[in-house]
């Protein structure tokens, strides 16, 4: 029932074989019984329904599945193994992620019959085994219910707290989860998974130091559970403790050297410690072993733009783009590196592409501004600052850009006035301006 069975290890593996036909990052999601795996996918990694299509059976063809086409997208089997590829239709309420599920066929389909099964109403194990199943065709509020009457008849059945912690999780009611996952914890203080569910959910809250220490205890408890590591490495690196993200990610790599996305992560950590010549040859490693990862290819981007080599920039934010059109960071990343060689026209492009994107990134609006400013379009560049501001009103960058505007357009009190806001926030360059400009 461990996380680390042989069973759930030789199916990960094809599960992610499968994954990575179009990502290097999946959000991956099992079943205590492991009869199914779900593969999200966000939509934005393809330009259409038909490129996601044609990937899906490209691979199927390559790896001796049958095809049959459905009206969302395209299926196939090969011996025990069932995989589905779904795009979400036109008129779907929630249209941000593609699915795969895989199935094992003998399993899945027993699951389906212990759903029709009467069940002991003393038999706490049957309700489980009818809640997993429940779970596995996401009936999650289903699910509750079964592990509701299983801890009824068995208080004391941890697992059964563990399951429907993550159904509530499936849900988005991580507080309701976080309590179940404690009573497991308080049944069973050694469950590596229920530390490392809960430390996902406090994560999802906003409670990212009490996420850590749940990974820590997963660790502690198994010290090759490599997605702990991977997620504290990942929790770490958003606290700006990027030290401590490197040695987590090393882990990773320890255990998996394969693992692409720890080498991405890593490299990510080393550009936040200047250390840019390793994290490119991270960004090289996580781009050899899956060519189509697309942020590995932004990320080393970034790095080149710190060293100065812009066209070498624009080279991998081209390539991250024609990987996934939507990626509006690589946008704005290739956007800036233009601005750096003079191209203002196509950084402007690309900082308007940043924005029908992504309508609220005020890195884009400031440097969009920034752009219309060296054109001389002072005027449409305050627009611009405005908008950054109205995003992030403690954007000091933002203040201090707006103010230059308003100097060039004779607002020496409006420029004053944004010059002493910037320094307020600490940006004390502004002051430099104030000196020369406002007395």
């Amino acid at each position: 029932m461990g996380l680390f069975s042989n069973k759930y290890s030789d199916r990960m593996k094809i599960v992610k074989e499968i994954s990575k036909v179009f990502t290097s990052n999946p959000q991956i999601s099992s079943f205590l019984n492991y009869s199914k795996f779900e593969i999200k996918i966000p939509t934005n990694t393809f330009t259409s329904k038909t490129q996601y299509i044609r990937i899906a059976e490209n691979f199927m063809r390559e790896n001796g599945y049958s095809q049959r086409p459905h009206e969302s997208g395209t299926q196939g089997d090969k011996g025990n193994i069932y995989v589905n590829f779904t795009y979400p239709p036109e008129e779907a309420d929630h249209k941000e992620f593609c699915y795969i599920d895989v199935i094992w066929k003998d399993e899945f389909f027993e699951d389906k019959k212990v759903l029709k099964s009467e069940v002991n109403s003393l038999d706490a194990e049957a309700y489980f085994d009818r809640g997993s199943a429940k779970a596995t065709l996401q009936d999650y509020a289903g699910a509750i219910i079964d592990y509701n009457k299983a801890i009824e008849v068995n208080p004391q059945f941890a697992e059964a707290y563990i399951n429907r912690g993550n159904a509530k999780s499936s849900l988005q009611n991580h507080t309701g989860a976080i309590q179940d996952y404690n009573k497991a914890i308080e049944i069973n203080p050694q469950f590596a998974e229920a530390y490392f569910n809960r430390g996902n959910s406090k994560d999802f809250l906003h409670d990212h130091y009490g996420a850590i220490q749940d990974f820590d205890k997963a660790i502690e408890i198994n010290p090759r559970y490599i997605e702990a590591f991977n997620n504290r490495g990942a929790v770490k690196g958003f606290l700006k403790d990027h030290t401590g993200a490197l040695q987590d990610y090393n882990k990773v790599i320890e255990i998996d050297p394969q693992r692409a996305e720890a080498y991405c992560g890593r490299g990510v950590a080393k550009s936040y410690i200047e250390d840019y010549k390793n994290a490119i040859q991270d960004f090289d490693k996580a781009i050899n072993i899956h060519p189509k990862y697309s942020e590995a290819y932004g990320n080393r981007g970034l790095a080149k733009s710190y060293i100065m080599d812009y066209r070498g920039a624009i080279q991998d934010y081209d390539k991250a783009i024609y990987i996934n059109p939507k990626y509006s960071e690589a946008y704005r990343g290739r956007g800036v590196a233009k601005a750096y060689i003079r191209d203002y026209r196509g950084a402007l492009k690309d900082f308007n592409k940043t924005i029908e994107i992504n309508s609220k990134d005020e890195q884009a609006y400031n440097n969009r501004g920034n752009a219309k400013a060296t054109l001389q379009d002072f005027r449409g560049a305050i627009q611009d600052f405005n908008k950054a501001i109205e995003f992030n009103p403690q954007f000091a960058g933002a203040y201090c850009n707006r103010g230059l505007a308003k100097h060039f357009l004779g607002n020496k009190e409006g420029a004053c006035l944004d010059w002493s806001k910037a320094g307020k926030l600490g940006y004390m360059e502004a002051y430099d301006f104030i000196r020369e400009y406002c007395k």
